[in-house]
């Protein structure tokens, strides 16, 4: 078939293929590594068997509830502006607020009085799960994002992002970012979620100890998160977990490896205010 401008076009049943061998290639090319300048040497992954092993994590957060907390700076300039907004106006005459009904009723003074209104009580911006410090709970940190983490097992030192290794060639990273999740929660209490994009957002690659190497035949592991929204529900019950937290983004290094957090850290986007919940008083508005 003979294109615009002397270029021929590819029949339409063999851009599948070409897909199929597109995927594939770059597959390999994450298995045996990323190509190496001469200055870098050989590529220390190449003399083992496996090369890098695949694995995808979903990073599952829980958006902002609440609009934050405003800086004081910001609040005495808004006040300041509405005062200046007063001055400048000119006064409204308490006949612009009667009806028709009230001024031939003989009502010359307006009443501002809503029994609705008075009924309304704005709900607490810091709330019982921050006082108790629930880290189990989404209602708490309602100004700031929410990050799901799971602990692997009894024995495991730090938590992580729920993660499962990619193995079969004919699945998408994506598709695993999805199964990660799926993989650690009930289908009877699972949450509806979202995976963002359909590339990842950052990657580790991780080498692991001489001895394991040896014994596995395997270099490392290269780890691909994907970024995913929480759309509605929460975690009830977990599997193939010890523990789980929903925590913010200040308390992620003290919960995660040094080498996890620093991969993860260009995504995080949940750096807020911090909630000081020894505090008596607190913000009802």
């Amino acid at each position: 078939m003979q294109a615009a401008g002397g270029l021929r076009a590819a029949a339409p049943k063999a851009l599948p293929k070409r897909l199929k061998l597109l995927q594939d290639h770059v597959r390999k090319k994450l298995k045996r590594g990323v190509d190496r300048l001469p200055k870098d040497g050989p590529d220390p992954a190449a003399q083992f068997k496996h090369g890098w092993r695949l694995a995808t994590a979903a990073v599952l957060e829980r958006y902002p509830v609440i609009t934050p907390d405003l800086h004081p700076f910001e609040d005495k300039y808004l006040l300041g502006r509405i005062l200046e907004m007063q001055k400048r106006a000119r006064p409204i005459p308490p006949s612009f607020f009667l009806s028709e009904k009230d001024r031939l009723g003989g009502i010359t003074e307006p009443t501002f009085d809503d029994p609705i209104a008075d009924r309304y009580v704005p709900a607490p911006r810091v709330t019982d799960a921050d006082r108790t410090n629930d880290h189990k709970s989404l209602h708490r940190a309602l100004q700031e994002r929410l990050y799901f983490v799971v602990r692997r097992t009894e024995k495991s030192k730090n938590m992580q992002f729920p993660q499962v290794l990619a193995t079969k060639p004919d699945v998408t990273l994506r598709q695993y970012a999805q199964h990660a999740l799926k993989s650690v929660t009930v289908p009877a209490s699972r949450p509806r979620f979202h995976v963002l994009s359909y590339s990842p957002s950052c990657h580790l690659e991780h080498v692991y100890p001489s001895a394991y190497q040896q014994q596995h035949d395997v270099y490392g592991v290269k780890i691909f998160f994907y970024r995913t929204m929480l759309i509605s529900g929460d975690v009830t019950e977990l599997r193939n977990c010890e523990d789980y937290m929903w925590a913010r983004a200040c308390e992620l290094p003290q919960l995660l490896g040094h080498e996890y957090y620093t991969a993860i850290k260009p995504i995080l986007l949940g750096n807020g205010p911090t909630i000081d919940t020894s505090d008596a008083e607190y913000n009802t508005h």
